[in-house]
């Protein structure tokens, strides 16, 4: 063979085993992150006219167990509510399998959406693999990426036969218009409430109905109401008072280092306190 023909062929080589590195490179690469562990998957569905919104998340909860979390309410002024439940640890890898299975690290970039529903809610998925996170959503996924995402939910239905229902918050009953008055401070008047407890976190609204400046301190204190015994909570070093203006309201929120066992509890912010039931 001469070697003005021998080059053409050292080049193809050289072109072809280039091409092949690269392709198990990013083979390897993406392998790697697909081969981690599933720490927290994610659905839920929000934006239609009413408001309403369902949320549901599973995440790890310790070695064998995982924690599933379903938030709901039906319109937009209704109470957050949350439900926990402790089910089998295993229902993360089945859910990775299928992740990996269909793919689903490549959806973002797909047209998942055919149609589009003036008010209608939207229905978006989560999976976080420890630092490499994924997600995409659709208010109507074609019929071959719906039925793969059913995979899923047949998989968390399976689990869910034998879960284990966690303590929450106790709402008290409410008219729809007390609802809607949810944010409207009452002239006159400065009111703390406790509003969500969710993965050990309690919420909490302070609203001042009065002429003057109130103020939302970072001192905060929880107690069982029945034995009068102080509960540790984990405070943020960045914590601060704030100012919460005449007929305005504020938010915040504190961990309690362990999980609240039913009964009732009082959490005192400053010189305002509120009561609130765990069952």
């Amino acid at each position: 063979m001469s070697k003005n023909k021998k080059i053409p062929l050292i080049i193809c080589g050289i072109i072809i085993m280039a091409a092949l590195a690269v392709t198990i490179i990013i083979s390897i690469s993406e392998n790697g992150k697909m081969k981690k562990d599933l720490i927290r998957y994610g659905y839920s569905s929000s934006g239609d006219m009413r408001g309403a919104f369902y949320s549901r998340e599973i995440c790890v909860y310790d070695d064998t167990r995982a924690l599933m979390i379903i938030t709901s309410q039906e319109w937009y002024n209704d109470d957050e509510k949350t439900e926990e439940y402790l089910i089998d640890g295993k229902v993360l890898n089945e859910i990775a399998e299928i992740f990996r299975d269909n793919h689903m690290n490549r959806w973002k970039n797909r047209n998942l959406s055919r149609i589009f529903v003036a008010d209608g809610a939207t229905d978006s998925y989560s999976f976080s693999f420890g630092d490499d996170d994924y997600g995409f959503s659709s208010q109507a996924f074609p019929p071959t990426y719906a039925l793969k995402l059913k995979k899923i939910d047949d998989v968390i239905k399976k689990y869910s036969a034998d879960k284990e229902k966690l303590p929450g918050l106790v709402f008290p009953e409410k008219t729809d218009e007390e609802k809607a008055d949810r944010y409207n401070p009452v002239e006159g008047e400065i009111t703390f409430n406790v509003s969500g407890y969710k993965e050990s976190e309690l919420s909490y609204i302070l609203l001042n109905g009065c002429e003057t400046e109130a103020v939302l301190k970072s001192d905060i204190h929880l107690f069982n109401s029945e034995t009068n015994e102080e509960i540790s909570l984990i405070i943020s070093k960045y914590a601060s008072d704030r100012s919460v203006s005449a007929m305005c309201y504020e938010e915040g929120s504190v961990k309690v280092k362990e999980r609240l066992a039913r009964g009732t509890y009082r959490l005192e912010c400053g010189e305002y306190s509120a009561e609130f039931e765990i069952a």
